[in-house]
Order: structure tokens, then C-alpha cells, then sequence
């Protein structure tokens, strides 16, 4: 049953809302909402005027979700609330204003719901994951996909700022300062040598300002989700942000206004961290908190039951094959019929290994294009194959590379080669991977026919043989149980002209017939494929024996 949840985060630098609808096992981001109040400014006491700007905002979240009907709200608070003297009065307060009722997040919680939120659509399986807020920083090792050593330290870009960066821009002295006492802090945490020379997986605002930098800088314009950036950029940006006042740190692009008075220290933390474990790389996570707290099902947060935890010590399930599900679910795929095609379109990809040598990237985006090639009548059944893949190419799916992702919605598109070379190039596609495409589109193509025509379930799996002359393809079963010929005549000519020969086409049967030729039980081929074994030129194309009934 299809309902709408909405979580808000109550941070230390930002009050955020994330609105999901969930339908069974799927689930999609409807509505985001965020508020900059710096609550970690307030020190260790917030006040009357602090309590005034977060119940305005929480207002106007609630009624953003009851505008989308959502009737369970999970609301939480982090660090800046944490460490108040005045905490649990701030949210009953809160909750007497506004309705909305707001847990506390203790440090382990919140290190353990981001964890859970960050890595859920990474395919990072080791690393560091670190959490930069306003007012505290969760640092957390992993290792194949499992939480490990974790802790809260309570510096975050807001309370660094207001703690050593007094002047603007920031002297020397205050800058050595800093550096000084972050290096101190990381110290402190000896298991930090679990993550040396591994990913750091970086959550929160303060990464995504670092990602966008980072693209800005190569001219990209990409969802920051997945982005990996250089581990010695944090640094440079220090060098270079920490030399101009605030309000000039905008015109360097990527820099986001509301984060330019703090960008500093944040970068600080992460160069700290960074340089202390020698990280090889950094990888940004678009999701976070929130997202860890729908994935561990809270919906019941909202009325008063369950306790706030990530579920420490358990894998975070892996993000590709999560997030294929959920697409599926989301665009209405029938799973049936998708496992079917899915099914038979690996299989003609691994016989035909020896003519196309692709490898384990090419045959994922196979699997996603069959899983998904009917996700476009979702829009319009009529123009499919345009919605197909657009789906594939800006759905949520994870742990898949740009050039995956593009490969699998072109594969997913296919109708004809003609057509599929004018979509590759609208998309972007380079030439190289142009005939890659529609290898993969054509075999999900032939997929989805034999799909229609294939007894279920199946006898036995496909037998695809290649030899230099020409590719056999053998179909369990029998001619008499078909639906009608296995190969369309247009697909044919296509498999002759990407793969570089003739295909012929067979029936194999568990015994065979006696007394009569080898070409009884054959299936029709269609032009272009040969039902006798011999190439166009050495012998007549002979039709295929009708089964006797």
C-alpha cells in the first residue's frame, strides 16, 4: 500500500526535510526542502530567538507533508541540539509549537544511521566514511560493507569557524591553530589505521561543496552522488579559500554562497583526516542521514516506538541490486517478464563471448537494459524506447559507472540500428562504445522476441556456438510448442551486420526424430539466418520442416 513519509533532520548548520513515497518495497524522493538557521552558533544554550526561527521552519515542513498526504513524520535532532545545556527542553518546545515531535540523536546513532544512508548507494565495499556537519563529525571504518570502529568527535565546520577562524579572511596564526588542534583530535583515534591507504566515503554538505568544486573544475555538470575527487583538493581549496574574505569565496565555482563563511574549516577537517589515514581516494555520497533513517524503518519514529539505530554490524545491502529492484518497482516492470528476457539475454552474452569480448561492465548494463526495457510505458507505451531510456540513464540506480549507466539505456532502447546510432549520438555517446551499444541492444532485443515464443518455463538454457563462418543458435523446447517464429527477419540482417556473420536458428529436442532429416523441427530464421549450417554461397537456404502434429 502506497503512503508518503516525510524525515526532517534539525542539523547543526541546516534544518533539512526529505518527503518519500513508499509503495511496498519501493521507494522515491518526492519532495526536499532545506533552511540554513546555524544552530551550532548558539553555542551551548539555544535561546528564545533560536527556538522562534526552528519552529517557523518545522511549520512549514509539516505542512509541505500534509500537502502531499504523508502522515508519518520522523523527525530528528543532531549535534547542535546534543551538546546544548538546554536540549530536551529545545525539542518539547519545539513539539509543543509545531506538533512535531523530534528526537535526539546520541553520536553512535547518528554515525550509525549515516553510515547506513551513505554507503547504501556506493559499491565501496572498505573505507573510512566521514560525516562533516556544524557541529560535530562522525568518522566511521568499514570493511565489506560492515560498520566497524566509530566515533563523534564534536568539531564541525560551524563551531570550528566561530572557535578559530575569528578574522575574515582568517590570519596565519589562526589557521596554524586550527590545523594544530584538528591533527590533535584525529590522533586521539588510534583505529583510524584500520583505514589507512582506503577510500575515505565522505557524507554531507560540507563533500558535496568539495564534488561540485571538483566538476566544476573538469566542466562537468553531473549528479554530485558517486563523484570522486582527488584526496589532495580538500587541501588546496584551504590554501586557496582561506586567502579571500567570504564574500568574495563564491566566484570560485562551485562554492555555494550559503557555505562560504564556513567552507574553511570543513575543508580543514577533511584535509586532516584525509592526510592522516594517507586515503587513496575520495568518493562523495549524495545520501546520508535521512536516507538511513527511511532504510532502517523508522516510520514508526513518528509514533513514539523503535529505537533510532542503523542496525551496527550488519552489511549494508549491495546498492546495484537494491536499487534495480526498486527502479523496477517504481516504474511498473512486470518482474516476471523482465527476469525472463534478463535471463535469456545473459545467456546469448556469454555464448557469444568469443565474436564480442566484452567483459563484466558491458554485461551488467545488458542486465539492467533487459531488466528495465519496459520501463518507458511507464510514460507512453508508444514512445517507449525515448522514455526507456531516459529512465535508465536519470533513474536512482546505483553502483554503476556513468559509461555503464549510458550502455545500459541505449541497450534498452534499441528498435533498429539506424534509429539506435541517432539516439547514441543525441545522448552523447562516444564512437567507441557506439558499436558496443547496439551489440548489447541487439541481444536484448532478440531477448525480449524469444521471450514471446519460448515455452516457460524453459527445458534447458539457449546453446550458442560461434565458428568463423557463422553463430548456431539452439532453442530448448520444440518447433511444436513455439508461438511463432524465434527470429524476426529484420533482427537477423541486424546480427549479421554488428556481429560480422549469419545466425542460424534450431529447435533441440531431449530425443530425435527418427526417419526423418536433420531439418525437421527447424525454426524459421528469417532472412539473413541459416537453418541448414552453411553460409550464404555454399548451399540454398532450405525453409524449415513444419512439425507434424
Amino acid at each position: 500500500m502506497s503512503r508518503s513519509i516525510g524525515v526532517i533532520d534539525v542539523g547543526s548548520n541546516t534544518v533539512r526535510l526529505a518527503l518519500y513515497a513508499v509503495d511496498g518495497a519501493a521507494w522515491r524522493l518526492l519532495a526536499a526542502r532545506r533552511e540554513v538557521l546555524r544552530l551550532a552558533r548558539e553555542g551551548g544554550h539555544l535561546d528564545e530567538a533560536a527556538l522562534r526561527r526552528t519552529s517557523t521552519v518545522l511549520r512549514r515542513f509539516r505542512r509541505v507533508c500534509q500537502d502531499y498526504g504523508a502522515r508519518e513524520i520522523v523527525a530528528v535532532a543532531t549535534a547542535a541540539v546534543r551538546q546544548a545545556d538546554n536540549g530536551p527542553d529545545f525539542v518539547a518546545a519545539l513539539r509543543a509549537e509545531t506538533g512535531v515531535h523530534c528526537r535526539i540523536l546520541d553520536g553512535r546513532a547518528e554515525a550509525e544511521l549515516g553510515f547506513l544512508g551513505g554507503l547504501a548507494g556506493l559499491d565501496t565495499r572498505d573505507g573510512l566514511m566521514v560525516d562533516v556537519g556544524g557541529a560535530s563529525t562522525e568518522v566511521t571504518v568499514f570493511a565489506d560493507r560492515r560498520m566497524g570502529s566509530h566515533e563523534s568527535v564534536p568539531l564541525g565546520a560551524v563551531n570550528a569557524t566561530a572557535r578559530w577562524l575569528a578574522s575574515d579572511p582568517p590570519s596565519k596564526a589562526e589557521l596554524r591553530a586550527m590545523r594544530r588542534e584538528l591533527a590533535a583530535a584525529w590522533s586521539g583515534l588510534g583505529w583510524l589505521e584500520q583505514a589507512r591507504g582506503l577510500t575515505v566515503v565522505g557524507i554531507g554538505g560540507t563533500f558535496r561543496a568539495l564534488a561540485k568544486v571538483s566538476q566544476r573544475r573538469q566542466g562537468l555538470h553531473l549528479p554530485l552522488h558517486g563523484t570522486e575527487v582527488a584526496p589532495s583538493l580538500p587541501a588546496e581549496l584551504v590554501a586557496q579559500l582561506a586567502h579571500l574574505p567570504a564574500a568574495r569565496r563564491t566566484g570560485v565555482p562551485g562554492v555555494p554562497a550559503h557555505r562560504a563563511d564556513i567552507i574553511v574549516a570543513g575543508m580543514a577537517i577533511i584535509t586532516e583526516l584525509v592526510d592522516r589515514v594517507g586515503a587513496e581516494r575520495i568518493v562523495v555520497s549524495g545520501q546520508g542521514l535521512r536516507d538511513g533513517l527511511l532504510l532502517s524503518g523508522l516510520g514508526a519514529g513518528a509514533r513514539g516506538g523503535g529505537d533510532l539505530t542503523g542496525g551496527a554490524g550488519q552489511a549494508v545491502p549491495d546498492p546495484f541490486e537494491e536499487s534495480l529492484r526498486n527502479c523496477a518497482a517504481q516504474f511498473g516492470v512486470s518482474t516476471r517478464r523482465a527476469g525472463r528476457v534478463a535471463a535469456l539475454a545473459l545467456q546469448l552474452f556469454d555464448g557469444l563471448q568469443p565474436l564480442h569480448n566484452l567483459g563484466t561492465a558491458e554485461r551488467r548494463a545488458l542486465r539492467v537494459a533487459a531488466e528495465l526495457r519496459d520501463a518507458g510505458t511507464a510514460v507512453d507505451y508508444y514512445a517507449r524506447d525515448k522514455h526507456t531510456c531516459y529512465l535508465i540513464r536519470h533513474a536512482p540506480l546505483h553502483g554503476l559507472s556513468r559509461r555503464e549507466r549510458d550502455l545500459a539505456a541505449a541497450a534498452g532502447a534499441f528498435e533498429k540500428q539506424t534509429g539506435h546510432r541517432e539516439l547514441w549520438v543525441e545522448m552523447g555517446g562516444t564512437a567507441a562504445d557506439e558499436a558496443v551499444a547496439a551489440r548489447l541492444g541487439l541481444l536484448n532485443a532478440i531477448a525480449d522476441g524469444l521471450a514471446d515464443v519460448l515455452p516457460q518455463p524453459l527445458p534447458a538454457p539457449l546453446a550458442v556456438t560461434a565458428s568463423p563462418s557463422l553463430v548456431r543458435l539452439g532453442l530448448p523446447g520444440g518447433a511444436a510448442e513455439a508461438c511463432g517464429p524465434p527470429l524476426a527477419p529484420e533482427r537477423s540482417e541486424d546480427f549479421r551486420r554488428l556481429f560480422g556473420r549469419p545466425v542460424t536458428v534450431t529447435w533441440q529436442r531431449d530425443e530425435p526424430a527418427r526417419g526423418k532429416g536433420p531439418g525437421r523441427g527447424d525454426a524459421p530464421a528469417g532472412a539473413g539466418a541459416r537453418v541448414d549450417g552453411e553460409p550464404r554461397g555454399r548451399r540454398r537456404d532450405r525453409p524449415a520442416a513444419r512439425s507434424r502434429r
